[in-house]
């Protein structure tokens, strides 16, 4: 995976492709309308409700620091559900990079956290890279 955590909490690996997006495309999502589409409903209700479930404080300030950088950017942000099947970027948090390499001809790139995504994993030895 991406990040592992020790409680293999899916709706972390989940949330952080939203979070990874919002770091990468946010010159060009500042003052926009940005929809993400998300194959896990856990996620989409934190996002909706702007926090996690009580037993998951770490999830819930950053999604409360996502909602206060989106705010400060004028976005307007809608979060949507899609089947994982029809989700593109359901291969990579899985370890498969075949649809995002070989059929989308995507480039895979070193990965840009907001420096306060950090919090959630604690603090590394390394910096990260993907494993391709």
């Amino acid at each position: 995976m991406f990040l592992q955590r020790g409680d293999k909490y899916i709706q972390c690996t989940e949330l952080l492709a939203v979070l990874m997006a919002w770091q990468v495309f946010k010159p060009w999502l500042k003052h926009a309308r940005w929809t993400a589409y998300v194959d896990n409903k856990a996620v989409i209700g934190a996002l909706i409700r702007g926090r996690a479930a009580p037993t998951a404080d770490d999830v819930s300030r950053l999604i409360g620091n996502l909602w206060t950088e989106l705010a400060c950017s004028s976005v307007c942000f809608h979060v949507v559900y899609v089947a994982s099947k029809s989700n593109p970027a359901d291969g990579p948090t899985r370890e498969d990079w075949k649809l995002v390499s070989e059929v989308l001809k995507a480039e895979v790139m070193q990965a840009d956290f907001p420096v306060w995504c950090w919090q959630l994993w604690g603090p590394l030895q390394v910096p990260f890279e993907f494993n391709t």
